[in-house]
């Protein structure tokens, strides 16, 4: 029996869901392709023989991929746990931080009790904007993107939020210590090695050639290249302006700063 269109439309559907799901999962890629191969064959010879696809995974797509999900892989180890978190503080201290330089206007800004608190605060909340449950199959990959960039930048403004709320009270509070200017540019380095390290041991990455791969790592050079020294040339505006000048160049350099921290994030 010939499967007809509708049917393989809803199969490749299905098979991309999973494929998304386990990807998250961050089940290696090679082995994530074998899965696919064996689920699009079983649900094709299925259809086939007249089963829907329901008949075979269930009527929960979500529940059938973190099954097979964690029948190929129970746990994670407790350093990539703490790899994982390690680079969610990175990347939400890199966006709590320059706000707060920018919000002062200042190079030298006072870190409170609190401010640690909003970095936790942002770590968990893009660990949760990242969650293979949240991006749950049965989406379209349009909206799982804006599910994700609409969470994450949704994070940033309840953050924003909260630090101008607090900064109101800082009065009242004694900080914990000063933060100079290139503290901050150096952790934003540490944060882009970090996250370049992670990059290259990524297992769920596409499987490319020797040659594609380091034609990637060329241009990923290239362009943080050029950005760091976009950022330093608007940082350097901003330390040496006054005024309107400096708002509008404060408020330019945090929309860049958090596109890339967006990117940062969502690289996967």
């Amino acid at each position: 029996m010939m499967v007809n269109e509708p049917s393989r439309e809803q199969i490749k559907r299905v098979v991309e869901d999973c494929e998304i799901y386990w990807l998250l999962k961050e089940i290696p890629r090679a082995q994530v392709e074998d899965m696919k191969t064996e689920l699009e064959r079983h649900l094709l010879d299925a259809a086939a023989d007249g089963k829907p696809v329901e008949k075979v995974i269930g009527k929960d797509v979500h529940a059938f991929a973190d099954s097979w999900a964690r029948a190929v892989q129970p746990g994670k180890p407790l350093i990539k746990i703490l790899e994982h978190w390690a680079y969610l503080f990175l990347t939400s201290a890199m966006v709590i931080l320059p706000v707060k330089h920018i919000y002062n206007k200042s190079a030298t800004i006072p870190i409170f009790l609190w401010d640690p608190v909003l970095i936790a605060l942002l770590a968990a909340a893009v660990h949760l904007g990242l969650s293979p449950h949240l991006l749950a199959p049965g989406k379209t990959r349009t909206t799982k993107k804006w599910i994700v960039t609409g969470s994450f930048w949704a994070c940033v403004l309840a953050m924003l939020a909260i630090t101008t709320v607090m900064a109101l009270r800082k009065e009242y509070e004694r900080p914990l210590f000063l933060w100079p200017w290139y503290a901050s540019v150096g952790l934003a380095v540490v944060t882009w090695l970090f996250s370049q390290w992670r990059i290259r041991r990524d297992v769920t990455a596409p499987l490319d050639s020797p040659e594609e791969k380091r034609r990637k790592a060329r241009r990923t050079m290239g362009s943080f290249a050029l950005l760091t020294l976009f950022l330093a040339a608007l940082t350097w505006i901003w330390l040496h302006s006054a005024g309107t000048v400096q708002t509008v160049v404060g408020i330019f350099l945090g929309i860049v700063g958090l596109l890339w921290w967006t990117t940062f994030v969502t690289w996967k």
